[in-house]
């Protein structure tokens, strides 16, 4: 799991935010590493400016801009994706999974990932290995 969120570093990095005129910007792209490496821990809007090196409103005006979402959206739908893996792949309980992509109180994992996906972790795990 940790191999795939790396590759996926590595071509955010490579592809799409070369391919966006900013692979120079080195600060921008590793306040965005930052958001996927540490995916699974509460990430405050000031640390990652931070690392950007930018005001709040001109970082959150150049996300929006680059990436079509924002931050926080950015961090829910990539533990969301990690979640529907580890679903299919593992056997750990729902609560594990939860945990272990950053949700530390299972009915809001529970309604984020419903919203995110249509199903429930539970529907979604019983749909795919039915």
């Amino acid at each position: 799991m940790i191999i795939i969120a790396k590759l996926c570093d590595i071509y955010y990095n490579k592809y799409f935010l070369c391919n966006q005129g900013i692979g120079e910007d080195y600060e921008f792209v590793s306040s965005i590493t930052y958001l996927y490496q540490h995916y699974n821990e509460q990430i405050l809007l000031d640390d990652i400016v931070r690392i950007a090196k930018m005001s709040r409103t001109a970082y959150l005006q150049k996300f929006k801009k680059l990436t079509g979402t924002s931050p926080q959206k950015m961090q829910t739908a990539y533990r969301i994706s990690i979640a529907k893996n580890l679903l299919l792949q593992t056997s750990k309980s729902i609560t594990d999974i939860a945990q272990s992509v950053g949700f530390y109180d299972l009915s809001h994992f529970i309604r984020v990932f419903t919203k995110e996906t249509g199903v429930s972790p539970n529907e979604f795990r019983k749909g795919v290995n039915a």
